[in-house]
């Protein structure tokens, strides 16, 4: 297994998450009405990226241990943990790209969520984006993180095999 902040096998679960994540960003965004759904476009492959990473590093690397099993649990906490942050993400993004476009933060209940408050909005926000869309991003995070457990850990199993 791979070690460092920035490893091979780390990088390779939390990149094949982030193209899960742009194909989801992508299919909500050709498919919803109204404006401002290209941001799924960066946020879902961040969010995707960002926990793919953490649930790898945090269940495999840091203990030490090889499983598919584990991988596989990373993978579905990786594809479950996701929404979150990429709700706020899409928050902070509006919020950032009203104060841009207009030079001032509107802060009539017409404007946009404010970055604090989007802690609590994306929370609300993600357990709907779980029900509509976890069933593909919780299966397609174990699929990643069992792929990748058995495409690195074979080389292992073979030579600890007399």
């Amino acid at each position: 297994m791979s070690t460092g902040f920035w490893s091979r096998d780390r990088n390779i679960m939390a990149g094949a998450c982030a193209l899960v994540g742009l194909a989801t960003g992508l299919w909500l965004a050709l498919g919803s009405a109204g404006d401002g759904y290209w941001m799924f476009l960066i946020a879902a492959p961040l969010a995707a990226f960002g926990t793919a990473a953490l649930c790898w590093w945090s269940l495999l690397e840091r203990p030490g241990i090889q499983s598919r099993k584990q991988a596989a649990i990373a993978g579905v906490l990786a594809g479950v943990a996701a929404h979150y942050p990429c709700w706020w993400l899409l928050m902070l993004g509006n919020y950032v790209f009203s104060f841009v476009s207009t030079g001032t933060v509107d802060s009539s209940d017409a404007g946009p969520i404010g970055p604090l408050s989007a802690f609590w909005a994306a929370a609300v926000y993600s357990m709907f984006s779980l029900i509509f869309v976890g069933w593909v991003t919780a299966p397609a995070g174990a699929l990643i993180g069992v792929l990748v457990a058995h495409w690195r850990f074979r080389p292992a199993e073979t030579a600890a095999q007399p």
